[in-house]
């Protein structure tokens, strides 16, 4: 610390003039700034580096170079830990605590940050019994499979869960296989037939949807040049069922709320492989949507987010 002139201190390296006694900084003093290009806080190996006191807390803020740690909290009981690496650790009674609002959550991808993707699972074969079922045959060994030809119908029931990012598409997702050698390519053309209903008997929207919502969309060639006309492969194939507003084909996403079902038929309408290939065996039909990184909602009927 140096005077480079009356009334006038600063401080840095390598300065000539010196300041002696002691230099105090007064109670409650206004407009005090400090700027600098490096500040480096250390007590040659004692714990307690650096802290901030509050009116009840002589640690709310404290660098432990012992320890290698930041915390914020007591620093003694209850507090989130930053340590060396990065990584960060409630202690105590503290939580990672966020907004109840919709639209709050865990989101992945720190150069374009997005909610991350779950699935809706959909095993529902066994509920057709009527002349458009699949059959369950063989499919590997003593495994076996719901096979489908052209027609043959599953139905699924799905429930929006209560970490659903609002306002945000969902996606039909067929997991599906054949399971003979002698495929040389070609597609499998899919149809669904759905309808929605919000949940908790609320005067608009908790009727299911009167006309369903229906389109046909198709795999890609089998024969992609890779591995998929092995036997046994299984093959994705997955379409968007929701949209900006509803349409033929799409529900309107913004009706989607948690504890709404939708009803879904799925029909294999058309087997256009190629060779010598089995019909299709379907694995699931699951239902791709954003996430709030499972992060559930503060209230369990509508409002979901008060």
């Amino acid at each position: 610390v140096s005077a480079t002139a009356i009334n006038t201190v600063i401080s840095g390296i390598g300065f000539t003039n010196n300041v002696t006694g002691t230099y105090q900084l007064g109670y409650e003093c206004e407009g005090l700034r400090f700027a600098t290009t490096e500040t480096v806080v250390n007590d040659g190996g004692l714990d307690l580096d650096y802290r901030i006191e509050s009116t009840g807390e002589d640690k709310l803020f404290l660098i432990d170079a012992g320890l290698d740690v930041v915390r914020m909290g007591d620093g003694d009981t209850n507090y989130t830990q930053i340590d060396a690496t990065g990584n960060i650790k409630p202690v105590g009674s503290a939580f990672l605590v966020f907004e109840k609002a919709s639209g709050n959550g865990m989101k992945v991808d720190q150069t374009t940050p997005t909610f991350g993707f779950a699935d809706l699972l959909g095993d529902q074969f066994s509920k057709n019994t009527g002349g458009t079922k699949p059959t369950l045959v063989v499919y590997n060994g003593d495994v076996d499979a719901w096979q489908f030809s052209n027609g043959d119908e599953a139905f699924m029931s799905y429930h929006i869960p209560h970490d659903y990012v609002l306002g945000t598409d969902i996606f039909l997702h067929i997991h599906w296989s054949q399971n003979a050698a002698g495929a040389t390519g070609g597609t499998i053309d899919f149809k669904y037939f759905a309808i929605y209903a919000k949940g908790h008997n609320q005067a608009s929207g908790s009727t299911f949807t009167s006309t369903p919502i229906t389109d046909t969309f198709t795999s890609i060639n089998i024969n992609d040049g890779g591995s998929g006309l092995n036997q046994y492969q299984q093959h994705f194939t997955e379409v968007i069922i929701s949209g900006a507003s509803a349409t033929v084909a799409l529900f309107d996403r913004d009706d989607f709320e948690p504890d709404g079902v939708i009803e879904l038929t799925l029909e294999m309408d058309a087997d256009n492989l190629t060779g010598t290939p089995s019909d299709p065996f379907i694995h699931f039909a699951d239902i791709h949507y954003q996430t709030t990184g499972l992060i559930g909602t503060k209230a369990k009927a509508p409002d979901f987010y008060a």
